[in-house]
């Protein structure tokens, strides 16, 4: 998920739509909940999934990457 939630802040950051992240998320048969944050100069993506650990139940893991609006 670190690798997919900085790829598509980059992506997010250059100008891309948000079908390049859907995209990227099929190729990992991921199935996140996706937040989209504009922060002064940065695009930040958080990616959420529940995770299912059978002593704790469900449980949430999230990711949040973000690079800055020129898309460096």
């Amino acid at each position: 998920m670190v690798e997919v939630a900085a790829a598509g802040a980059r992506e997010l950051a250059r100008g891309e739509t948000t079908t390049s992240i859907d995209e990227l998320l099929s190729e990992y048969k991921l199935n996140p909940t996706v937040a989209i944050e504009h922060r002064n100069l940065l695009v930040c993506l958080e990616l959420t999934i529940q995770a299912r650990l059978s002593w704790l139940g469900s449980i949430p893991i999230s990711e949040s990457q973000c690079a800055r609006k020129s898309g460096l």
